[in-house]
């Protein structure tokens, strides 16, 4: 990953949302998003697409952990559908272990 600072932003509506990466001068590295499952209390990861300017710098991979900060903080427990997202997961399974099961 460059060293250049990362800014997040999370938008959710009511059952849905994303994780915006912006990267140096507002330029957009990525996205990750998602479907809040409320009766379960499940935050699905649908997607993560990184701009191909930004691939293979390990922006996915911060996405993926922003979002499981973002799980941590409201509750959600992570269910992947996006291969990428649960291949993350999977190799961080100790780490993570307390909202993936």
């Amino acid at each position: 990953m460059e060293n250049h600072e990362v800014k997040f932003e999370t938008i959710q509506t009511q059952n849905g949302g994303y994780i915006s990466a912006v990267g140096h001068q507002s330029n957009e590295i990525g996205k990750l998003t998602f479907t809040i499952v409320p009766e379960t209390q499940t935050m699905v990861i649908s997607y993560v697409m990184v701009f191909p300017k930004y691939e293979g710098k390990g922006y996915g991979k911060v996405l993926v952990m922003e979002a499981v900060q973002y799980a941590r903080k409201h509750k959600y427990s992570i269910q992947p559908h996006c291969s990428f997202s649960k291949s993350v997961l999977n190799r961080m399974k100790e780490e993570v272990k307390d909202v993936y099961l």
